[in-house]
């Protein structure tokens, strides 16, 4: 079992002079995967990228805690090598850039083959400008080969399932479900669907850059479908924050 856990301190994050993330606050303990839900522009993607300490992100106020060491004021290339990975929503298109050389220089004597194998991405793959001219699909499997390779102890996926179909939707969350075991690990998502795939201990609210709740995936989950996010408000409304 992992030994390490990430904790958020009252973070408050901004994006220029927009405050995106207010004072929010929660644990996830060694080994467990968390769910992080709220409709778009509520500060998820924000939130992962201060985990990651992309510069865009600046924390005004809080502290970020990895395996009891305090990654604040850490650069990305630090963080990373405490353990610390991202999968992006949105990757963006390096042209120029060979995906072969870059995965070459990430590997090491890791067998890339049984990777491509496994993610069932294009035969042709290595051969291609990083993250373009691939589908919605491939460029997850692509994000999901990445990370593997690099093999974090703290997983950062923001929205795995998004632009992907049901059949690649189930590969990568089986994938994922494997990859994350023994690791800590923060999932964004925003309909829920990689969730039917993934043993996740939490799901955390935010709204409007306000954590709103923290409950069972499946409550919450099922509250959301039947009834939207104004669920969620009005129980923030009536003051019945769990944990």
């Amino acid at each position: 079992m992992s030994t390490y856990s990430l904790v958020l301190k009252n973070l408050s994050v901004k994006v220029g002079n927009k405050l995106v993330v207010k004072n929010v606050s929660f644990t996830i303990p060694p080994g467990e995967t968390h769910a992080l839900l709220g409709p778009n522009g509520s500060g998820k993607s924000s939130l992962l990228g201060a985990i990651m300490g992309l510069p865009e992100y600046e924390i005004a106020e809080g502290k970020i805690l990895w395996n009891g060491k305090d990654i604040t004021h850490l650069s990305v290339d630090e963080r990373a090598k405490l353990g610390v990975g991202l999968m992006y929503q949105r990757p963006p298109p390096l042209r120029g850039v060979k995906i072969k050389h870059l995965l070459r220089h990430m590997s090491g004597k890791i067998e890339l083959k049984n990777y491509a194998e496994l993610l069932k991405l294009p035969m042709d793959y290595s051969e291609r400008d990083l993250n373009v001219g691939f589908s919605g699909g491939e460029l997850k499997k692509l994000e999901l080969l990445q990370l593997m390779v690099q093999n974090p102890k703290l997983v950062l996926l923001d929205e795995p399932d998004s632009g992907v179909d049901v059949e690649n939707l189930k590969l990568i969350g089986e994938i994922l479900q494997t990859f994350l075991q023994n690791k800590t690990a923060l999932v964004v998502t925003h309909f829920g669907h990689i969730l039917q795939h993934l043993h996740v201990g939490t799901a955390h609210v935010l709204i409007n850059g306000e954590l709103i709740c923290s409950e069972d995936p499946k409550l919450i989950l099922h509250r959301i479908l039947s009834e939207g996010y104004k669920c969620c408000l009005e129980c923030a409304k009536l003051g019945r924050r769990v944990r």
